[in-house]
């Protein structure tokens, strides 16, 4: 029977089991159990909070109390490498271009007879005027293996976990101003600089979390055992956040260039602090506006010499992100979609092996802040391969 027949695509949901938090600033790796088709995994994060004092804001929030998420193949290249805000814009991303709605966290639909939400997703809003109770705070991130590729029939980049030459590491790095229980989620500065929670200079506040867990869900297929049936295995769908090359601070142009690598670059997606618009106490908005976004090139992908294949003023740009999404990114976020929306097709990605020199620049009115500007820069690339 070929992939895809009934009786033998049997999908899962089976946890690897929960991750007690390390130390700030190291990885806390856990391989993957070796067993059955992984198509994708879900974590999420569980602890319990104590508040001190009236003032928080949380501009990245909670999803940035991960500094950095990664899946390896063999400790070699990464399937996915993005800090935890990344990994949040992503699956905004995925979700609004490939056929879902809205933020994982906001029921699109509110039934009046409904679940206790609180108990998927318990966190404090942006701009909290005073500390809220305390209470469990529970959320979750969907991470990237597997994408769907109509035109190759189906999901593209699954990993034979029960292969014995296939060993998967996931890793994750928290951020905190202590390393061990209870942790210290807060700290003092602009927004963008905070951990989990951005709290007032005002003395006295502060937020802890103890003893946090992380639960991770492999959303897998059952083990085949007939390497006639597998799936596609020809790609491995890959995700990157690195910074922008070109300085940010102070800048009214900043360029950020592919390196060129064999691969499809299918999805490309810029996030921009603006230093500058970053006040304490101040609602959280740090991302760069679309009035400072006014140029016709103000973001812009192009390739060979110059050639554009994007251009674009803020405003425009985030037009069309609500069409084909039917939500607003962030403020500062703007993306562009190779993979042509629900068609998912391969015939507008770049070939990175034979178009040189892609770009995105962004272009501003007047410059950045000059401390506490930040560019990011998020990518998805499927890359050949011979085996897995």
């Amino acid at each position: 029977m070929a992939w895809g027949m009934p009786g033998l695509t049997k999908l899962q949901y089976i946890s690897n089991g929960s991750v007690a938090w390390g130390s700030s600033g190291l990885p806390t790796s856990t391989p993957l159990q070796q067993i059955g088709i992984l198509r994708s995994l879900r974590l999420l994060q569980n602890g319990s909070p104590t508040y001190t004092g009236t003032t928080y804001d949380a501009a990245l929030g909670p999803w940035n109390a991960f500094s950095r998420l990664s899946l390896t193949s063999n400790s070699q290249a990464p399937i996915f490498s993005l800090s935890g805000y990344g990994a949040y814009l992503v699956t905004l991303l995925k979700r609004g271009l490939e056929g879902q709605s809205g933020a994982p966290d906001v029921p699109v639909v509110s039934e009046s007879n409904h679940t206790d939400t609180s108990y998927a997703y318990n966190f404090p809003a942006n701009a909290l005027a005073s500390a809220p109770a305390n209470q469990q705070i529970l959320f979750a991130l969907d991470l990237p293996v597997a994408q769907r590729i109509r035109s190759l029939g189906g999901d593209i980049g699954m990993f034979i976990l029960q292969n014995p030459n296939i060993q998967l590491q996931f890793a994750f790095t928290i951020g905190s101003a202590s390393s061990s229980s209870p942790y210290t989620e807060s700290c003092v500065g602009a927004g963008i600089n905070a951990l989990m929670w951005y709290v007032s200079s005002t003395s006295g506040n502060s937020v802890t979390l103890g003893t946090p867990q992380v639960d991770i869900v492999k959303e897998q297929y059952e083990a085949v055992s007939n390497a006639a049936d597998y799936p596609n295995l020809e790609w491995v769908s890959q995700w990157i956040e690195e910074p922008f090359q070109s300085a940010v601070n102070a800048a009214s142009q900043i360029t950020w260039t592919k390196l060129p690598v064999a691969g499809l670059l299918c999805r490309v997606m810029a996030w921009v602090v603006d230093g500058g618009h970053v006040a304490e106490g101040a609602t959280p908005e740090c991302g760069v506006r679309s009035n400072l976004l006014t140029a016709g090139n103000a973001v812009t992908l192009t390739y060979n010499t110059g050639t554009t294949k994007f251009a674009e003023t803020g405003q425009e740009a985030i037009v069309r992100q609500r069409k084909q999404l039917t939500f607003d990114m962030p403020q500062g976020v703007f993306y562009y979609d190779m993979l042509g929306g629900p068609d998912l097709n391969l015939s507008d990605v770049l070939n990175t092996a034979r178009v040189p020199n892609i770009q995105m620049q962004m272009n501003t009115a007047s410059a950045l802040g000059s401390t506490n500007s930040q560019a990011h820069m998020i990518y998805q690339t499927l890359l050949p391969v011979s085996f897995q």
